[in-house]
């Protein structure tokens, strides 16, 4: 006969505590999910063993590292208890399953870029897993009452219409929030005194000029299609929707330079030495750049009318290691900008005003090591009113930027990164639609399955909610529908009502 200690404390929670453990270790060690083979290792070191690296880690990283695997380890030893194990069985297979685990991360980490892998994150994590153990033998009963309590009290309380009406107003309080998120991320006071320079910005100072030759630019007022970037900037023709420019220079004779569209000014050449240009394009010398004759303010207003915009730079710089500049900048003459690329060494520096990006945020983008010295690079830059993306000699650069509620509501408490950009989309869709499929899942309960009015009513409830909320956004920031994302929400919602039924329920009788 088993005794009560080998009993599970109350309605079990093991399955959701360790499957949320689980998701969690994987998002916050594994993002952003983007690997290569291509990792340098010391002479003569094995991956399996990590690598043989030292990782100097401070006293928070290693309490992070431990508290990170406690609800791994909670979860694991309330599953072995269920099992009817004795009290030293949870903490001998925590110990040998956070290891397990530990390892594999560290190990994946190797070839994830910017990742570090090393042996103390496996002690932390392994010691965090069995102290996750111990509590549970110490407190578990205690710390999971609450919990099964809240659960009985929303399951007796949820019926059908009531769960329906809690989930329209808690996505209702989402969405009326996200519009004014999505706004922070639109193209708005661009000034209608900027300049376009090419080489430097309109302050005009000489430790922003930049050294190079520039053969070309190209501006629009809309987001370019994928294919049709790759092919500009591998020298191909595109094909389909015409990928006309609104503003097109060619740098080749002497300035001025017109515009090909006759949309914006003339460039004229700003410098305190002779002009220095030949039949092969501009040559910014670090103290000559050229300058709109009048402010750009068509494009600003286009820009901001559509939320949308297009780039495109064919450039050479003339210095690699400690070379920097302002390649082109759309700037008042105090030097504010409402864009702004630059280099920086090997690698390239983009900006542009948005009311997020203007806020204590970073939003600067940089991307590495994408220039080579005396090296032509076609260059094209392209905001669809949500994610921007880079294209450099044909090839896209594979990091994610993009701005949407996410972003913006994680700029209120903290600054955010372009690097965490795509993490601050998907906690945000996690919390707009997890809750909301536990809702869901709650009130299924009590349903079976001749209701099937009472589950076309659910259905509706997990299919309509993403589509409004992608309509909303799409009408606020004039981005495309984002397939991706209605997919990941509609997920969401599901995982959350899988979720709250992960341990089992017991069913209800009343569906009303």
């Amino acid at each position: 006969m088993t005794g009560p200690r080998s009993q599970p404390p109350v309605p079990q929670w093991s399955r959701r505590i360790l499957i949320a453990a689980a998701i969690g270790i994987v998002f916050l060690t594994l993002f952003p999910f983007r690997f290569s083979l291509q990792t340098e290792l010391p002479a003569n070191a094995s991956p399996f063993l990590l690598g043989v690296r030292e990782k100097n880690a401070g006293t928070l990283d290693n309490f992070l590292n431990i508290l990170l695997f406690v609800p791994f380890g909670f979860g694991l030893a309330e599953v072995i208890r269920k099992w009817g194990r004795s009290r030293t069985a949870p903490l001998a297979l925590s110990l040998v399953a956070g290891a397990a685990a530990s390892y594999s991360v560290e190990f994946l980490q190797l070839y994830i870029p910017g990742r570090d892998s090393g042996w103390l994150d496996v002690f932390t994590n392994t010691a965090g897993s069995v102290a996750g153990a111990a509590l549970f033998e110490l407190c578990g009963s205690v710390l999971l009452r609450p919990l099964s309590r809240i659960e009985e009290l929303l399951e007796s309380f949820l019926t059908l219409q009531r769960a329906c009406w809690l989930i329209v107003l808690y996505l209702g309080g989402w969405f009326a929030i996200s519009l004014p998120l999505q706004i922070q991320t639109r193209l708005e006071h661009w000034g209608p005194d900027s300049f376009l320079v090419v080489g430097n910005d309109a302050s005009g100072r000489p430790g922003n000029a930049w050294k190079g030759q520039v053969l070309r630019l190209q501006l629009w007022d809309r987001a370019l299609p994928d294919a049709q970037v790759s092919a500009l900037t591998a020298g191909k023709t595109p094909g389909g929707v015409s990928a006309e420019p609104r503003a097109a220079y060619t740098f080749s004779g002497p300035p001025p330079f017109r515009d090909q569209r006759q949309f914006l000014p003339d460039l004229s050449r700003r410098t305190a030495t002779p002009a220095q240009a030949d039949s092969t394009g501009l040559v910014p010398d670090a103290t000559s750049w050229v300058v709109s004759e009048a402010p750009v303010a068509a494009f600003a207003a286009a820009v901001q009318r559509t939320n949308q915009f297009a780039m495109r730079i064919v450039c050479a710089p003339a210095g690699g290691i400690g070379a920097s500049g302002r390649i082109v900048s759309i700037s008042r003459p105090s030097g504010i900008a409402d864009l702004s690329l630059r280099q920086e060494n090997g690698n390239l520096v983009f900006w542009f005003r948005s009311p997020l990006s203007v806020k204590r945020t970073s939003l600067t983008w940089h991307v590495a090591d994408v220039l080579a010295t005396n090296q032509v690079h076609d260059i094209l830059y392209s905001y669809d009113g949500s994610d921007l993306s880079l294209y450099v000699d044909g090839k896209r650069i594979p990091q994610m930027y993009r701005l949407g509620p996410g972003a913006a509501l994680a700029a209120l408490p903290r600054r955010v990164k372009p690097a965490e950009l795509y993490a601050y989309s998907s906690v945000y869709y996690a919390l707009v639609f997890f809750p909301a499929g536990v809702l869901l899942g709650l009130a299924a309960r009590r349903l079976t399955r001749r209701d099937r009015g009472a589950w076309l009513v659910l259905g509706t409830n997990w299919l309509l909610p993403p589509w409004i909320l992608e309509c909303l956004l799409v009408w606020v920031s004039g981005r495309p529908v984002h397939l991706e994302i209605v997919a990941l929400s509609l997920a969401l919602a599901a995982g959350g009502a899988l979720w709250i039924n992960a341990d089992g329920a017991r069913k209800s009788g009343s569906v009303n």
